[in-house]
Formats: C-alpha cells, sequence, structure tokens
C-alpha cells in the first residue's frame, strides 16, 4: 500500500491563505498575470482590460519585450495571490516601484 505524504506546513498555510507558486499556473494564466501587471504598471488600470491589452500592444515592440522580461524574472519562484481573478506575485509592489 502506498503511503500518502503529509502536507508540509508551508503548504497548508499557503493554501489556507490562498497563495499559489507561479509555476503551478497555467501559461495562459502567467500570461494573464504578466499583462496585468503591465497594465498596473501603466496606468491604464481604470480602462477595460481588453481595451488596456489593445493600448499596449501598439507601444514600441523593443519596449514591450524589455517590460515582459523585466516582469517575468521578477515573479520566477514566486508565491501568487489571487487578486480580481488575476494572480499577482507577493512582491508586486517591488516590480511595480523598480524604474528600468
Amino acid at each position: 500500500m502506498e503511503k500518502i505524504k503529509p502536507m508540509s506546513k508551508v503548504k497548508k498555510a499557503m493554501q489556507k491563505q490562498g497563495l499559489i507558486y507561479l509555476k503551478r499556473l497555467k501559461s495562459s494564466k502567467k500570461n494573464e498575470s504578466i499583462n496585468y501587471i503591465r497594465i498596473i504598471k501603466n496606468g491604464l488600470l481604470n480602462l477595460p482590460y481588453e481595451l488596456a491589452i489593445e493600448i499596449l500592444k501598439n507601444r514600441d515592440l523593443d519596449e514591450v519585450l524589455k517590460e515582459t522580461e523585466f516582469i517575468n524574472n521578477k515573479i520566477q519562484g514566486q508565491k501568487m495571490f489571487k487578486h480580481n481573478k488575476k494572480y499577482l506575485p507577493l512582491n508586486i509592489n517591488q516590480i511595480l516601484n523598480f524604474t528600468q
């Protein structure tokens, strides 16, 4: 008979708080999170999500790639929390306050 491993204290605490590691998210949710961070960072939060994404798509490609890569590097290995049906990293303030 196979033994069931007990859930670690960290895992239990994360589950209780509604946290999840980035690596556990589907790639579509990860991309959605990166886009949501870009929306917040560029001051487009008051706009509908689809419109904000369109505005971000029309920016200079190099700038978009640089910003996306920066955010992606900052959220690697981070714990994420759910806010408005989107996952955000616990270090969101560090990302938003960092100037490139």
